[in-house]
């Protein structure tokens, strides 16, 4: 049985949905070129760097999660070299406690940062939240 949400079926289902109209190729995936995910658009040359986590097993869920959202901002910071041609992203399982923990992150870090937020459902469509939205707990 495929886990829904591992970092492979979550990765696979965000490049799926930045890749609608065939105008990005995908440079490498998991840890090759230092983050999960590299997308480069075929016609302007811009980039996105996509951390992708995973629904933590631990019985300690809370500062798991609290933990990956922390690496994977401290990760993507480590890429941004080229901020004004590339966009940043962190792709997550989309369940209460990543939105609880997502939703801390202060909108002003976001927008300058320039991160969106993928949160991947097991079923349905991927809700993307660019850098000026709040993160809706629900």
């Amino acid at each position: 049985m495929v886990n829904i949400y591992s970092e492979k079926s979550i990765g696979t289902a965000v490049i799926k949905e930045i890749n609608k109209e065939k105008k990005w190729g995908l440079i490498c995936r998991k840890g090759r070129c230092g983050v999960d995910i590299e997308l480069k658009n075929k016609r302007w040359g811009k980039r996105w760097f996509i951390e992708v986590k995973r629904e933590p097993n631990t019985k300690n869920k809370k500062s798991s999660i609290y933990g990956c959202v922390a690496t994977a901002i401290g990760q993507l910071s480590y890429r941004m070299k080229h901020p004004k041609s590339s966009y940043y992203g962190i792709a997550v399982p989309n369940t209460k406690m990543y939105k609880q923990e997502l939703s801390k992150i202060p909108i002003w870090i976001k927008k300058r940062l320039k991160i969106n937020i993928f949160l991947v459902p097991k079923h349905g469509k991927i809700t993307i939240i660019t850098p000026s939205k709040k993160v809706h707990i629900t």
